[in-house]
Parts: C-alpha cells; sequence; structure tokens
C-alpha cells in the first residue's frame, strides 16, 4: 500500500484511476457474526453420535476449506434446540481459540451444520464480498495482527468484542473487491490441485514402501494397481523363489531377484547416534553465526529434505553437537510415537 494514500502498489488497470481505498473496523461493517457459544444448549461429550447434524470444530477447519475427517455429529433435536451458530451459505469461519486465525469458506455441503465455541461463522453484507473478505482476512493473519489483538497467554482467544476493532482496509467499488477475490481464489485453486497430486504421490510412496521391504502387510497395493499411478511396471517382477519369506521383499527389481534373502542389522551396527544439546529461543537471534536445527522447527518448518536453515544462534560451537550433510536427524521425545 502507498503510505500517503490507501492504494496497493499492484492495481488491475480498470481500477488504476479509482479513488483510494477505505478503512473500517471489522465491527463498522454491519456484518452477521455468531460465535458457537450456546451456553446451556452446548453439546456435552456424551451428546455426539457416529452420524447425524455434523457439528464443526476448529481442527476441522483447513485454510480455505473444511475437512469432513474426525468430525463430530449431533441428533437432529438438539441441532433444533440450538437457535445460534447455524452455518449459512456465503458464511467464512474463523477459529478464534487456541490456534487463532484459521479461516475457511463454508461449502455448501455444510449449509445447516453447528459449530463449536473455538469458531466464529461470518456473513457479509452488501458492502463487501464474502470471497474478498476471506482472503483479506487470511493476509491479515499471516502478518500476525491476530495474534496482536489476543488475549490470554496458555490458550489464545479473540472475542468477539477484539474482533470488532479489527482495523480493514477495502476498495469502495464491489467491482474491484469482485475482481481481486477471483484473482487470488483461482490461485487457491491451482494451490489445491497441486496438495492433492502430492498427497497422491505421497499415498503412492507409501504403497511402495510397503512392498519393497519385507515383512510389511498387504495394504496399499489395490492403489498401486490403479492405471492413474505411473511408476509401476517397477513392481511386476515378483520373486517366486522366496516368495513366502519373511526377509525378501513382496516385489524386487530384476537384477536383483537371486540375490537371496535381506540380511538383518541392528541399527547401531550401520550408524552413529549423537544427541543435540538444548538451545533456548533466547539463543536465537535473527544474524547469528552458527546455522541451527531446533526440535519444534522439525514439526512446523523442514520437509524430508533441509536445504535451507531457519534459526541461527551466536553461541559457541564447541559446546554444540554439529550436523554434517546427509545426516538423519530424529526428535528426541515427542507428544506422541510418531
Amino acid at each position: 500500500m502507498s503510505k500517503s494514500k490507501l492504494i496497493p502498489e499492484l492495481r488491475f488497470p480498470e481500477f488504476v484511476s479509482a479513488e483510494s481505498w477505505i478503512t473500517k473496523q471489522f465491527g463498522e461493517l454491519e456484518l452477521d457474526v455468531s460465535d458457537g457459544n450456546y451456553s446451556s444448549k452446548y453439546p456435552s461429550q456424551s451428546d455426539f453420535l457416529k452420524s447425524g447434524v455434523p457439528f464443526l470444530r476448529a481442527n476441522n477447519l483447513k485454510f480455505g476449506t473444511v475437512s469432513d475427517a474426525e468430525m463430530r455429529f449431533i441428533s437432529k433435536k438438539q441441532h433444533s434446540e440450538i437457535t445460534k451458530g447455524h452455518l449459512k451459505k456465503g458464511d467464512i469461519l474463523l477459529t478464534t481459540r487456541g490456534e487463532l486465525g484459521i479461516v475457511s469458506l463454508v461449502p455448501d455441503e455444510h449449509i445447516g451444520s453447528n459449530i463449536n465455541a473455538q469458531l466464529v461463522r461470518i456473513n457479509t453484507c452488501d458492502k463487501i464480498v464474502n470471497t474478498f473478505l476471506f482472503q483479506l482476512l487470511g493476509y491479515l493473519i499471516t502478518n500476525g495482527i491476530f495474534d496482536s489483538l489476543s488475549t490470554g497467554t496458555a490458550l489464545k482467544q479473540l472475542p468477539i468484542g477484539k474482533l470488532n476493532q479489527l482495523e480493514l482496509f477495502l476498495p469502495k467499488s464491489i467491482t474491484e473487491q469482485q475482481k481481486i477475490a477471483s484473482c487470488l481464489s483461482s490461485l487457491d485453486e491451482v494451490i489445491a490441485a497441486h496438495s492433492q497430486k502430492l498427497a497422491t504421490l505421497k499415498d503412492h510412496k507409501k504403497g511402495l514402501m510397503q512392498i519393497l521391504f519385507p515383512q510389511l502387510s498387504e495394504l496399499g497395493l489395490d492403489r498401486l494397481k490403479d492405471d492413474k499411478i505411473k511408476g509401476k511396471e517397477i513392481l511386476k517382477s515378483q520373486n517366486p523363489k522366496n516368495h513366502n519369506s519373511d526377509n525378501v521383499p513382496k516385489y524386487r527389481f530384476p537384477e536383483f531377484l537371486e540375490d537371496g534373502d535381506w540380511v538383518e542389522k541392528k541399527l547401531g551396527e550401520g550408524a552413529t547416534f549423537l544427541k543435540g544439546k538444548g538451545i533456548s529461543k533466547a539463543d536465537i537471534v535473527e544474524n547469528g553465526n552458527l546455522a541451527c536445527i531446533r526440535y519444534g522447527e522439525l514439526y512446523t518448518h523442514y520437509q524430508e529434505t533441509i536445504s535451507e536453515i531457519k534459526s541461527y544462534t551466536n553461541l559457541n560451537a564447541t559446546d554444540l553437537v554439529l550436523s554434517k550433510a546427509n545426516d538423519v536427524i530424529i526428535p528426541a521425545s515427542g507428544e506422541n510415537p510418531n
């Protein structure tokens, strides 16, 4: 944005000469906003069913959409007793407790569903396009604006009163809002398509691992037989000689069919183990002279291969454990076995 006027650096040609954007507080936009706080009508753990009317929680929200994984349900009777929080067409959902700022659009199949107290539903007025507001909220969340408004320490919260103070900027022109939303939404569709492709490839890899290593289950074989999955030609060479051996994989490459059983080795026979030293958050500095990989970043930042280091420190290298190229790094503790 320009400092003197609210004008984006890049604007569609037809709006270059249009007036500046305006600023409005969230609460000034006359939006239809409600949360899932139903007081005495709020469902208890024993009310949840295996089927019925969906009851959405924060973990059902993925950026841009709603996931049905781990969905909870309540009865139609209890649903009818809940007088607010029912989702409407065009609603935007926002997490306002715990993990703040996951924002999603409600798909048509979840119109009429319920939300819990972690969520707020937002429906726009005639002054703002819902898909534009969705993209704008996503932008503000990415830039840390929601964290600055939140309350609480152990459990962060963004009450509706605080949300109403959120400063928004938007073009007056509904047409310009729609143009921006359409542009960004088309990119979201491309990202979603690539994410689905990535998920398919990950499933493919899991299936390959199950049959290229010994003593693993048959799960995933049907998936590998699907003509849509490429690369299955490498699996056609089954080992007939040792098919029932626990130490021979289900499938082997042709050149290794006569190589006999795989051998067993303890991990310590082929690897050296070193445990890293603690590096606290206070030890991290922006322009430190030593790169470091922190425990939590293995979950939140890095993928299977680390190509660019996120954190740096000025701690003395002689007091630390230094990695080498091709090291395998594993968390030494965690909240679950993974």
